[in-house]
């Protein structure tokens, strides 16, 4: 039995008087009226109508049914167009991830940008480098640099490509010369992030061609600003998304090497659990975020 479904029909049949009438209201034949009325007399276990060649009459039991279904009626259209609301409107509570370092140097202006454009809208920004389970964790969306994406029940969006470069400072490499090749690598200390996938080996291509070179060093770290700073502290190394260091290239704090080859990129994408009835706060951030970061 549709409980919702029956328990329209009774109210019909009592606000109209007949069983007839509700049939033709709802578009029901006068057998289904009567079968969802004696369904809900079976489902309380009460007589809910006495009826006559001529009436119907709610028994006392019937009057405190039909007043409880009014007041479900009421509260189930009121719950609709609250999230009929919430649908169309920028609000309500957002709980975003997004990894630490990136959020610093790259994301943070954007996200309170969108916040600031919408005022009535809740932001709960979980920064973290670690992977997350957004249904378990509540999250509405999550954002991602990587390679490759590993869950696939998730729908993900690219936003933004996250191009490297192998850096240091010039005052390592015055030191401990500059590397000429791949190879050269396997002399230098290397400073690696120790969450992403080549935290032991970094991937390069030169033309159609795809070379892999081991590296090792003395400093391994889950976050990149950490890194970033051990860099300009001239101890290594670093592969590191471009976003992250304009500033330090921009002043010459830090610079390229190995420039012949290029370091496999990584994409920022947008990850949510489902792309059906997607609260409006969450699609308005991800068109938000692809104006932003594309423009």
């Amino acid at each position: 039995m549709d409980r919702l479904q029956a328990m329209h029909c009774f109210v019909r049949v009592v606000k109209l008087g007949s069983f007839s009438a509700a049939a033709r209201e709802l578009g029901y034949s006068n057998a289904s009226v009567s079968k969802y009325i004696r369904q809900l007399e079976a489902w309380t276990q009460n007589l809910l109508l006495q009826r006559s060649t001529r009436s119907l009459q709610l028994t006392e039991a019937g009057q405190s049914f039909y007043d409880y279904c009014l007041r479900v009626e009421q509260e189930t259209l009121a719950l609709e167009d609250q999230l009929q609301l919430d649908r169309e409107q920028v609000g309500g509570r957002l709980v975003v991830s997004a990894p630490v370092s990136l959020t610093l140097r790259l994301l943070g202006p954007a996200l309170l940008d969108f916040q600031h454009q919408h005022p009535n809208l809740q932001l709960e920004l979980r920064m973290s480098d670690q992977a997350v389970d957004l249904v378990r964790d509540g999250i509405d969306l999550a954002l991602r640099a990587s390679a490759e994406l590993g869950d696939s029940s998730l729908i993900a969006a690219p936003l933004l490509p996250l191009p490297r470069l192998v850096v240091a400072s010039p005052t390592y490499l015055q030191r401990h010369g500059e590397p000429q090749q791949l190879a050269d690598l396997g002399h230098h200390n290397c400073l690696v992030y120790s969450r992403g996938s080549d935290a032991s080996a970094w991937a390069f291509r030169q033309g159609d061609g795809l070379e892999t070179v081991q590296v090792r060093g003395n400093l391994a770290a889950d976050n990149s600003l950490m890194l970033i700073q051990a860099l300009l502290a001239h101890q290594g190394l670093g592969l590191m998304p471009r976003a992250l260091i304009e500033a330090e290239l921009a002043s010459g704090a830090l610079v390229p090497v190995l420039r012949d080859w290029q370091p496999l990129a990584r994409t920022l994408h947008v990850l949510y659990p489902n792309r059906q009835y997607l609260p409006r706060r969450v699609s308005a951030l991800i068109t938000f975020l692809k104006a932003r970061l594309r423009g």
